[in-house]
């Protein structure tokens, strides 16, 4: 798998990845690293996979997220990167990519790249995340 298929989380180790010689297995090892996290929120929540819930239940996924970013628990890029892998199962769903919440995760998977190359447009998509978290799920 070529550097231009990284996104996320692996999109921070592409310099590790370059430098450090087995891209593919640094790939791996970063995937499932981010699979493991996932599980670990779907769990939390009660639910089986990303695929096989609602969007109401995905709703409540990314409001765990929202919440340990706030209290410092993931990272920007971690946030990043698990806002992606909802926003990956929402792009298969062409029902819901005019919904609120699509738009809240393309805004978290953008803000590891926004926030080292463009901050105030960072603080933006950051400002409309926290709006939205303060909203009640519906």
């Amino acid at each position: 798998m070529g550097l231009e298929n990284l996104t996320g989380l692996t999109r921070v180790c592409q310099t590790a990845i370059l430098t450090e010689g087995n891209m593919e297995q640094k790939y791996e090892e970063v995937l499932e690293e981010l699979n493991k996290r996932l599980t670990s929120y779907l769990r939390k929540e009660g639910l089986t996979s990303v695929t096989e819930s609602s969007e109401k239940d995905l709703k409540r996924l990314v409001f765990a997220f929202i919440k340990d970013f706030l209290e410092y628990q993931l990272s920007f890029d971690d946030f990043s990167s698990l806002c992606e892998q909802i926003l990956i199962e929402l792009q298969d769903r062409s029902d819901r990519r005019d919904s609120d919440l699509f738009s809240i995760c393309n805004y978290g998977a953008e803000l590891n790249w926004y926030i080292r190359n463009e901050p105030v447009r960072a603080a933006d998509f950051l400002e409309t995340i926290l709006e939205w978290y303060r909203e009640p799920v519906t």
